[in-house]
């Protein structure tokens, strides 16, 4: 591996990258992306079905709502991301976020150039914002929340909803829908050229994989945080990160976040999140860099 590149399959955090863009510095742009949807519902296998009949009886008067799940994904010989959708529901993803399998091979199958899902999950995208001005932004997760509550999130998350299917840009449609809605009233008006996927990846502990989004906005730090964030983020608690190259490749490097007098952890994908935003700002020999810290690091 060069120097100048960031390994395949990077892992930090609680993200294992499974498909990353050859051009991070561009990303994938809507006309890059092709997604295809089955009716067929995407439901737990034999073998695992007595999870979601136990979370039923824990979980009685739990809602099951319907959920969009990644069944394939791939890089294509032009480059371009390929993935297909099905629809699944909340009691077929959740009971196995419980309990999740330690064997990633009964959760992925490998595919040239990418992999098909075994089990139901939550199609999300993991969204890291950077301003007009020259911020990224952090902000705290809300403590009510099922997943990682408290935990600094860079910047906020969203699950895929069958509106996104509409047209094309189903990630980007779904990103721009979660800006909208936990930062920025109208923000559904933006250009879905603000919005760049980098990569596919899965999360850990929760075996769910995510499509990393980065949105590059027309907007100022404080236009974006003029409204307080929704109440899944916590608006008395941002984080500016100066879109500089060696104060973000610090903040990449460390592995609390640093908050002065505050304490917190980051959301397992912050991190990587942080880390694909320094390669597309400054380069990929940049997030090498700053990888090769964190290896060094972990080695000592």
């Amino acid at each position: 591996m060069s120097e100048d590149r960031i390994p395949e399959h990077l892992e930090l955090g609680g993200a294992i990258e499974l498909v990353r863009c050859a051009d991070l510095r561009a990303g994938w742009s809507v006309a890059d992306v092709r997604a295809t949807y089955s009716p067929e519902r995407f439901s737990l296998p034999a073998g695992l079905a007595t999870l979601r009949e136990a979370w039923r009886e824990r979980n009685p008067q739990e809602r099951s709502d319907p959920k969009l799940a990644w069944r394939e994904f791939r890089r294509d010989e032009r480059g371009r991301l390929v993935c297909s959708l099905q629809p699944t529901a909340w009691d077929e993803v959740r009971p196995l976020h419980e309990s999740p399998p330690s064997d990633l091979a009964k959760v992925l199958k490998r595919l040239p150039q990418g992999y098909e899902m075994l089990v139901p999950n939550i199609g999300v995208v993991h969204v890291i914002v950077a301003t007009s001005d020259g911020w990224i932004l952090a902000i705290r997760r809300s403590d009510s929340l099922h997943y990682h509550p408290g935990a600094w999130s860079a910047t906020y998350e969203e699950g895929l909803d069958p509106s996104d299917l509409d047209a094309d840009g189903v990630f980007h449609r779904a990103a721009r829908r979660g800006l909208a809605e936990e930062l920025v009233p109208g923000a559904e008006q933006m250009s879905l050229d603000a919005f760049r996927v980098v990569s596919v990846i899965f999360e850990r502990p929760i075996v769910n994989p995510a499509a990393v989004v980065i949105a590059n906005l027309p907007m100022t730090q404080r236009e974006i945080l003029k409204r307080p964030p929704s109440d899944e983020l916590d608006a008395s608690s941002v984080l500016a990160i100066p879109l500089d190259e060696k104060v973000l490749g610090d903040v990449v490097a460390s592995s609390v976040p640093d908050l002065g007098s505050r304490s917190g952890k980051w959301h397992p994908t912050a991190r990587y999140r942080l880390l694909v935003a320094l390669a597309h700002f400054f380069g990929e020999e940049a997030a090498a860099a700053a990888e090769r810290r964190i290896s060094s690091r972990a080695g000592s």
